[in-house]
């Protein structure tokens, strides 16, 4: 009978304490480092002419010119090419 309620009470804390943790933050996810240009659409060798952090992404620019042209897009225009890129360079560490 000790043996069950000490069994019982065991997974009860374990349940307690990970519902009491709960999701990762955003904090936790990780970045995407992108290594071409979203404007130009050419590589960026090094680290190029600047980066930022959008969203889920490390933009590298590939020249000073490139930054405001991407930072006046629209957050869905970004969001759209910055994942095209994503995908692009994604299919090309698979091949």
């Amino acid at each position: 009978m000790i043996r069950r309620t000490l069994g019982l009470t065991a997974v009860g804390t374990l349940l307690a304490c990970a519902a009491l943790a709960g999701p990762p933050s955003k904090s936790d996810s990780k970045v995407v480092a992108l290594h071409t240009c979203p404007i130009t659409n050419e590589a960026v060798k090094g680290a190029g002419s600047g980066s930022e952090v959008v969203g889920k992404y490390k933009v590298t620019f590939c020249c000073a010119g490139c930054k405001p042209q991407f930072d006046a897009k629209s957050a869905k225009e970004k969001d759209a090419i910055l994942a095209k890129i994503a995908k692009a360079e994604a299919s090309k560490k698979k091949s």
